[in-house]
């Protein structure tokens, strides 16, 4: 997960002439709130994969000073299909030039 400047959240509270870099605590309020978002809605994602084992995570900052967060999810069931998993994972830059873009403003570190 990789904090977004544009989120809605982050803008409301710029002040006029305020960029994201002026409001740090900001971010990561942001980031912490949709982080535990994401969390809450991996522990229940693979219904077929059983309860949660254990999850662990690590935020980082980018280059450019936002947070983003690498996770991994031990489940109760060991096999959750290959299918099931590139529905919502994936290490490829996308097709469509708009995603790609997406991609390379947000994701690249």
């Amino acid at each position: 997960m990789t904090c977004n400047p544009d989120w809605p959240e982050i803008r409301s509270k710029l002040r006029p002439g305020q960029e994201w870099q002026d409001v740090p605590l900001v971010i990561v309020r942001v980031f912490k709130q949709k982080l535990a978002v994401l969390l809450k809605t991996l522990k229940t994602m693979f219904p077929n994969a059983g309860h949660v084992i254990y999850r662990l995570y690590a935020v980082e900052f980018q280059k450019r000073g936002l947070p983003h967060c690498h996770i991994l999810i031990k489940y109760e069931k060991d096999c959750v299909s290959t299918k099931d998993i590139d529905a919502v994972v994936s290490a490829e830059m996308p097709k469509d030039p708009s995603d790609a873009d997406l991609v390379k403003r947000f994701m690249t570190h």
